[in-house]
């Protein structure tokens, strides 16, 4: 009983959502350089810089300090300019349109779906 009025309840609140793209636009503008730090430490670390991942934190807030975008302080960055050179155009892409990156969103949906498909076949 409990679970169908959860059911219920979900599908009240979702029917009423209406898609706003421009907000959903700017939300992602705002969030960008948050967004582009995962794939620029990923691809730097694959690319042979060990320590990708203290270099971005130090570069996203230098970013935040002067108001600049990460994507342009990273490309400014000397010690950086080696390992970037070897990225190619798919990889850019990432940090250029952070829109397109969807990390591990794939593999962890799978895991959410599976886990609560289990759980359902056991009421069942």
């Amino acid at each position: 009983m409990m679970f169908d009025s959860s059911i219920i309840r979900a599908i009240n609140v979702t029917k009423e959502l209406k898609i706003n793209r421009d907000k959903m636009k700017k939300n992602l503008l705002i969030s960008a350089d948050k967004i582009i730090s995962e794939p620029l430490q990923i691809l730097l670390s694959q690319c042979g810089f060990s320590e990708a991942h203290q270099k971005i934190r130090q570069l996203y807030l230098l970013s935040l300090q002067n108001e600049v975008p990460l994507a342009e302080i990273v490309f400014k960055d000397k010690e950086l300019k080696p390992y970037l050179q070897k990225l190619d155009k798919h990889q850019l892409n990432y940090i250029f349109h952070p829109e397109n990156y969807i990390g591990r969103t794939l593999k962890k949906t799978d895991i959410i779906c599976d886990f609560w498909e289990n759980k359902i076949n056991k009421i069942i």
